[in-house]
């Protein structure tokens, strides 16, 4: 009798070894909740709208929107990037890159299979984001009507504000300095609009747009047009800061690559953490900075061994890296054209898949989790690796606490939280998780903070929000 309960003591030990050892411990995690890091950006949950992809049909029962409002999204980029240069709000054509004022005839797409101005307003107030509305400089340019463009841009501002959005986000062209003579020449015309603009709405928030912005480039356009420009924004995919990457990149590179960077332009959170400090010196410490345009490049066959799911846990990280740079705004592409073979949306790498019931991808739960954070202050994590790192918002009634799990196992981790404020021990964590169709779920559960210590096991390939909740003598 007693070698059988031997040998069945020495075989649970064996086991617990065994499950143990599948198991990655990323180790100690300290946060500091005294140090102030700042807060965090507010419109960070956004959707980017490419207007000609945005079918009457995706959006007709208002289920996005009413999504969109109960997940905390809080803009939505609207007609879209490149877009931006051929629109003409009083006459879209419903063509990606026709506008109503160029040369030749065109034959305007069916409503039906496109968003209007309308449509759009209508999703802002069911949704309850903030608009972030585009205004068309280049075909000013392009076509010798700058005057026109002005008057067309008041219009447009006018037409916002009259259905009750007045303070609303407006950017200012879209990756076409350029073809507008250059910082110098971008910026002349930007203030020629914004100047009109700020006369109708003097609380419309104006961005401009400049994917090589460095702290040159930056000074040369608020030279000219710093009085009336709010904000800037740079954009990037991963893993190459534009579409046009041409080798193939592998699951196990994303999962290798720690911290989350650009392979042409390294970590957008260090960039713009450093432009946000030049700009203070600058005088303009109030400057927003947003990338209206993240998420993955285009080609899906470079791709190697990517998911659905995993592509949202990708998105996410890249989100993440945003709030750790605190980004002011970010927006993630709402759905790509099922016949665009750059990127089909039936993969999962944007947040509506159109060719399956218009069903949300797994990043949606992504922004479901990160939400809460917005406009919180910023509780920075020094520590940690793929197996576990993220950030943490910190606001008068709660602790949340961000965490990514990039591998393949489950990884254990010590949180250690010290600072004055008194937690209450019952808090909870809630996991965004594959599942086996790849569409995946969220797993929630309870956990227990012990003498201001948390040990938690995050499950793989997951993102995780921990909430603990201060006692009550904390509040004012």
């Amino acid at each position: 009798m007693f070698d059988v309960v031997e040998k069945a003591k020495k075989l649970f030990i064996f086991v617990v070894l065994v499950a143990w050892s599948f198991s990655s411990f990323a180790g100690d995690i300290y946060l500091q909740l005294d140090k102030d890091s700042g807060y965090l950006g507010k419109y960070l949950t956004g959707i980017h709208f490419v207007y000609c992809n945005e079918k009457d049909a995706i959006y007709k029962d208002d289920s996005i929107a009413k999504w969109a409002r109960k997940a905390g999204v809080s803009t939505a980029r609207f007609p879209g990037g490149g877009i931006i240069k051929y629109w003409d709000w009083k006459n879209p054509t419903g063509i990606k890159n026709v506008d109503s004022w160029d040369k030749g005839t065109f034959t305007q797409v069916d409503p039906s299979q496109w968003m209007s101005m309308d449509e759009y307003l209508h999703f802002v107030d069911v949704s309850g984001i903030t608009p972030l509305i585009g205004i068309n400089l280049l075909s000013g340019v392009r076509n010798n009507r700058v005057d026109d463009s002005i008057k067309r841009a008041v219009e447009e501002v006018k037409y916002v504000v009259s259905k009750g959005h007045k303070g609303a986000f407006y950017y200012l062209g879209n990756e076409d300095m350029g073809k507008m003579g250059g910082i110098e020449g971008g910026a002349k015309i930007f203030l020629a609009h914004a100047k009109a603009i700020k006369q109708v709405d003097p609380s419309a928030k104006l961005f401009w747009n400049d994917n090589l912005l460095n702290e040159a480039r930056m000074q040369q356009f608020l030279d000219i047009a710093g009085e009336y420009a709010d904000g800037v924004e740079f954009h990037g995919k991963w893993p190459y800061g534009g579409i046009k990457f041409n080798h193939n990149v592998t699951l196990a590179d994303w999962q290798q690559q720690f911290p989350f960077v650009d392979e042409k332009r390294g970590s957008y959170s260090d960039r713009a953490l450093a432009l946000r400090a030049y700009a203070k010196q600058l005088g303009y410490p109030n400057l927003m900075f947003a990338n209206n345009e993240y998420g993955l490049a285009h080609k899906k066959d470079r791709y190697i061994g990517f998911n659905r799911f995993d592509f949202g846990l990708v998105a996410i990280e890249f989100l993440q890296d945003l709030y750790i740079g605190k980004f002011d705004m970010a927006a993630f592409w709402s759905n790509v054209s099922a016949n665009n073979n750059e990127r089909p949306d039936s993969e999962g790498q944007t947040l509506i898949d159109t060719a399956l019931g218009n069903r949300l991808n797994p990043v949606h739960f992504g922004f479901e989790l990160l939400s809460s954070a917005q406009g919180k202050k910023l509780v920075k994590i020094e520590q940690g690796d793929p197996g576990g790192y993220g950030f943490a918002a910190l606001s008068d009634d709660t602790l949340e606490i961000f965490l990514l799990n990039k591998t393949n196992v489950s990884s254990k981790i010590n949180i250690k939280i010290e600072g004055d404020k008194k937690i209450n021990s019952e808090g909870k964590i809630v996991s965004m998780i594959d599942t086996t169709d790849h569409w995946g779920a969220l797993k929630k559960d309870s956990i227990q903070l012990q003498d201001r210590f948390l040990k938690v096991s995050l499950p793989a390939l997951s993102y995780s929000k921990i909430v603990l909740s201060f006692t009550a003598d904390n509040k004012h």
